[in-house]
């Protein structure tokens, strides 16, 4: 019992370090933030895009460390 609950700790703990970490549908990570009130996303070239009307549009204004 106690090495089940270390190794849930453990895997929590280690779980919360890829928490804005996701997948998008062509398997590619993407990284999501919350910037002025807008949801953007990190995409695997390192820039920063938003989803509108089910497209990626590059905003090159978001500055998030």
């Amino acid at each position: 019992m106690r090495r089940f609950l270390l190794a849930m700790f453990t895997a929590l703990s280690l779980g919360g370090c890829y928490v804005h970490e996701y997948a998008g549908h062509d398997g590619h990570p993407y990284r999501h933030e919350r910037w002025h009130g807008e949801d953007v996303y990190r995409r695997e070239d390192g820039r920063w895009y938003a989803r509108h009307n089910n497209e990626w549009v590059l905003r090159s204004e978001v500055v998030i460390g």
